[in-house]
């Protein structure tokens, strides 16, 4: 169980790295500043929170199947 977590987190973290340097990218190639800047940022962490917490409910329920497969064997 631990090397599926292991494996989820480090995908959502080079996956939102990706994603990340993307959405720079055309934020500095389309030389938005200020306001148009800051919403694009917003927008960019608001999708890596969303995904975020999508892999966080997945490993939840891993945690939780673990902990029903030791019910009453500790």
């Amino acid at each position: 169980i631990y090397d599926k977590i292991y494996l989820l987190v480090s995908s959502i973290a080079r996956t939102d790295d990706i994603e990340r340097r993307k959405m720079d990218r055309t934020i500095k190639a389309e030389g938005m500043q200020g306001l148009e800047k800051q919403k694009e940022q917003i927008s960019r962490n608001i999708m890596y929170i969303n995904a975020l917490n999508k892999a966080l409910n997945i490993v939840i329920d891993y945690i939780n199947v673990a902990i029903k497969n030791c019910s009453g064997k500790i």
